[in-house]
């Protein structure tokens, strides 16, 4: 995200059903994408059963995508879930 900056942490991602992704980058990070604006995920600890094919199942208490809400990866070739993890802060990134 080299050519983006960074914007002020959010507790919450507004409105899930209107961004594209999850994006898994590795073990520790995940973006969404809003129109021009890159939503990126720090989970709150290392989730070593997420790889970058996963699907993820996020257990929703509301509307919102928010920190601390737990989601579990799932393989979708065996359909074995991974163990829980836990979002953090979600980072808007906007371009220059």
């Amino acid at each position: 995200m080299k050519d983006r900056i960074a914007g002020k942490p959010q507790n919450c991602l507004s409105s899930p059903s209107s961004v594209n992704g999850p994006q898994i980058v590795d073990s520790r990070t995940i973006l969404y994408r809003d129109g021009k604006r890159v939503w990126r995920n720090d989970l709150a600890a290392d989730c070593p059963s997420l790889d970058r094919y996963d699907i993820l199942v996020v257990e929703l208490h509301g509307s919102q995508i928010c920190k601390n809400d737990l989601f579990r990866p799932v393989d979708p070739g065996s359909r074995i879930p991974g163990a829980y993890c836990r979002f953090g802060e979600f980072t808007p990134y906007v371009k220059e």
